[in-house]
């Protein structure tokens, strides 16, 4: 079961004590205890000890009760509440320390927001076991295969170094990085995203699917979303979460520069830029490193991939850095052959196909390992071709 963010609210008047108690069911969050400040032992073991504290700063016993939570080691961050927004009250409670200021009419998403941000900040300040390594790929435009490459980067991952990695679609709108990994979309990042009040590991396993043993895939919702989505810093506490709990997090940013793409480029430790050899796609590459360049959005500068490159019409390495001002990282064959044979058998490309072997070298390189010498089978006929064209 999820353990759900406890909530303890000391509040004087009945009738917004009830609405807030309300609201906050709706959210799912526990209620550990909704009290009137009036007569009330709060230092009673049945009100000890909550996650959030709603007080009314009407009544004068907020302020000690303020000044007790100041000197406990790890004091419960405050939500003021008060019948009426008045601006004296507000500025009382802000003073004494109250995160945030809640007065009638109140719904459930008046709660919403700051509980989200309380839960994020839980989340980033637990001790965590280890801190993983974050990649993403973006991809220069529609159609440049940065999913198909953070797809496979994460099966590679996960078996050349035997770590614990995630693949995450970011992609909210339009993601396909479950249907690559044949990965259950019930639950998705969305999700994620609008449950960080309740987030734990608990909550986690059942949002994520365990494609192989160390590799789990956070999907794109099973549907386009069209309505509104939670703000671009929900999903960087997504990011940070995954990034706690596995050794690799391989992140799908979708495409093109978005306000969430840029929100999640800062957390990131390597960012990967995927285009094809198409004009319009190195164009609108260079925009974007242009882009993360001058705002200075990344520790290191991007890396470049070129996808989809046909061996007749190979672009010249030389003249890819003088545009980018920068290396290619790796450059990825058309192998229309390979992704369609694995499209129908449901899998990754074959790792013996040119393409199934250049990206498991781009893995290897990720990792940092050295990649492994190909070794030529004994009885390859391209090695008798070979020994005999030697002895002519």
């Amino acid at each position: 079961m999820t353990r759900a963010l406890n909530v303890g609210i000391i509040v004087a008047d009945p009738n917004l004590r009830h609405t807030i108690v309300d609201c906050l069911n709706h959210l799912k969050v526990r209620v550990a205890f909704a009290i009137s400040p009036i007569g009330a032992d709060t230092s009673a073991p049945e009100y000890s000890n909550p996650e959030v504290l709603v007080l009314d700063f009407g009544h004068r016993s907020a302020f000690e009760i303020m000044a007790t939570l100041k000197t406990m080691p790890s004091p419960p961050p405050v939500i003021a509440a008060h019948v009426t927004a008045d601006p004296d009250v507000i500025l009382a409670a802000v003073r004494a320390g109250a995160r945030e200021f809640v007065s009638p009419p109140i719904s459930s998403q008046t709660f919403q927001g700051a509980l989200d941000k309380i839960a994020a900040e839980r989340l980033l300040t637990a001790p965590a076991n280890r801190s993983g390594k974050t990649i993403g790929l973006l991809s220069a435009q529609g159609g440049c295969g940065a999913t198909m490459i953070a797809c496979h980067l994460a099966a590679e991952l996960r078996r050349i170094t035997t770590a614990s990695v995630l693949a995450a679609d970011f992609d909210p709108t339009s993601g396909m990085l479950g249907f690559w990994l044949r990965a259950d979309p019930s639950r998705s990042v969305l999700d994620v995203a609008k449950n960080l009040s309740r987030l734990d590991l608990s909550l986690w396993k059942g949002m994520v699917h365990a494609v192989q043993p160390r590799l789990d895939a956070l999907t794109a919702p099973v549907e386009i979303c069209l309505g509104e989505l939670p703000s671009s810093n929900s999903f960087s506490t997504v990011l940070r979460f995954a990034r706690a709990n596995y050794d690799w997090v391989v992140a799908d940013l979708g495409q093109g520069l978005s306000p969430l793409s840029m929100a999640l480029i800062p957390e990131l430790d390597t960012l990967y830029i995927v285009t094809t050899p198409e004009v319009a796609a190195l164009y609108q590459a260079r925009r974007a490193i242009q882009k993360l360049v001058s705002s200075q959005l990344t520790a290191e500068r991007p890396r470049l991939v070129v996808n989809r490159v046909r061996a007749e019409h190979a672009p010249d390495s030389k003249d890819m850095e003088r545009l980018f001002s920068l290396p290619v990282e790796a450059y990825l064959p058309e192998d229309y052959d390979a992704v369609v044979e694995a499209h129908s058998e449901g899998r990754l490309v074959s790792p013996s196909s040119d393409l199934g072997r250049r990206l498991t070298q781009l893995a290897f390189k990720v990792s940092g390992q050295p990649a492994p010498e190909r070794r030529e089978s004994k009885f390859s006929l391209f090695r008798q071709f070979r020994a005999r064209a030697a002895e002519l």
